[in-house]
């Protein structure tokens, strides 16, 4: 499960609630759905605008902890998981290329070719999660909710 993590100390006056608010309105980009367990946030599912973003699950937790001097300390740990999509489309995608090679004998030329085509595709769906790189546009929203905060 990869992972990447986003940690920054502000210097705020702002209270706990419209610190949340600021993260909420900086994700919206991104879709999902909160949910606020404790003093942390969690952001399931963000990944509009994210290229491949269908073939991924992602969960970004936000901590929120108050320092002081009035400083926060805000952190983002953002993780990501394939989709079962994605292993069954490399299965089918396996099985049924060297399946349809092994009943060529059996079938005709041209249903041979579609089921290789057909089966071919549906393995070329997984290298695409390589594709899903939601760094960037979390590290924008990130950006983001530190000048709403400052």
């Amino acid at each position: 499960m990869p992972t990447k993590m986003y940690f920054q100390e502000v210097s705020t006056n702002k209270s706990t609630d419209e610190i949340i608010t600021a993260i909420k309105t900086a994700y919206e980009p991104v879709g999902g759905e909160f949910s606020q367990p404790n003093q942390s946030l969690v952001l399931n599912q963000g990944v509009k605008g994210i290229s491949m973003g269908f073939l991924a699950k992602s969960v970004a937790n936000f901590s929120i902890k108050n320092l002081p001097n009035g400083k926060v300390e805000i952190e983002c740990q953002l993780k990501w998981t394939m989709k079962l999509i994605w292993v069954i489309a490399l299965i089918i995608g396996i099985l049924g290329f060297f399946l349809s090679l092994l009943f060529s004998f059996f079938l005709s030329t041209g249903a041979t070719i579609f089921l290789i085509l057909l089966f071919g595709l549906m393995f070329a769906i997984p290298p695409f999660i390589y594709y899903f790189r939601p760094q960037d546009t979390y590290q924008q929203c990130f950006n983001r909710v530190i000048s709403y905060l400052q």
